[in-house]
């Protein structure tokens, strides 16, 4: 799993948390199987586009975080 795909599986799970979802919710939210989001939540699949917007407006996930590199310093 590459560090992209990482931090959206993390930020995916924290973002469900905060919102008190259950995958089941999440899934249904996101027009998607509960089997499909555990294995993106475990980083065993990537998300298309479509879904990553899907992600990105219902989790409140900014694109920008998923592009930042958290090995450099600023």
């Amino acid at each position: 799993m590459d560090e992209r795909q990482k931090k959206l599986s993390e930020l995916m799970r924290m973002k469900r948390h905060e919102k008190n979802l259950t995958q089941e919710q999440a899934a249904e939210l996101l027009d998607i199987s509960v089997r499909w989001l555990q294995r993106i939540e475990r980083g065993q699949s990537k998300p298309g586009f479509d879904l990553v917007c899907s992600l990105a407006k219902e989790f409140s996930i900014d694109f920008a975080t998923l592009g930042e590199d958290e090995t450099k310093t600023g």
